[in-house]
């Protein structure tokens, strides 16, 4: 396995993830309930624009999604507070994880292979 090449336990861990591992992006329940209004309105204006229907017309519709959006942030927020709080820093800014990187750099090649830019491999 290719995370057996490498001497740092938190690196060893990212790399046993392979492509799907993805840095925590932790958001407070305002900053992501803002980010889904802004991307709800814009989504209204374009199909208003594109069917020529009033943003009226998709007043119930946006207070339904809203509804839905706010019931499941304040279940995960109930259920699982530990989603909206940053309690770890980024693995990939330690110091160990920054040094076993730069050791496998110098004894690997790391590229892309295939399509996909998130697959690698070590040659």
């Amino acid at each position: 396995m290719i995370q057996n090449i490498a001497n740092d336990p938190d690196l060893r861990n990212i790399l046993s993830f392979g492509s799907k591992f993805r840095i925590p992006c932790h958001q407070t329940v305002s900053e992501i309930k803002a980010s889904i209004d802004d991307d709800l309105t814009i989504f209204i204006k374009s199909k208003s624009k594109k069917y020529h229907l009033k943003n009226a017309a998709f007043d119930s519709w946006y207070s339904r999604v809203s509804d839905i959006v706010n019931n499941r942030l304040r279940f995960y927020k109930d259920n699982h507070p530990h989603v909206f709080e940053q309690t770890e820093d980024n693995v990939l800014e330690r110091e160990g994880v920054k040094e076993e990187l730069k050791r496998l750099q110098k004894l690997y090649i790391i590229c892309t292979i295939d399509k996909a830019s998130n697959n690698f491999a070590f040659i």
